[in-house]
């Protein structure tokens, strides 16, 4: 058994990048892990966060000399 979940395996798992048996033992260990269930809540507000931000993108032209 894992201790605790490291944040570039949570990173992972929320960016899809594990299989889907890792994934779920990451989700399985949240389950049982009062303090990773509260990092992967913490990460998911921030990359939801992240997605619905205004997206601003300068279009402008340098002036003409």
């Amino acid at each position: 058994m894992i201790d605790h979940v490291s944040d570039l395996q949570w990173d992972r798992l929320l960016a899809g990048e594990l299989s889907a048996d890792a994934g779920e033992a990451l989700r399985a260990h949240a389950r049982e892990c009062a303090a990773c269930a509260s990092r992967l809540r913490d990460l998911t507000v921030e990359r939801d966060a992240f997605r619905l931000r205004p997206i601003q993108i300068a279009l402008s032209r340098a002036p003409r000399r």
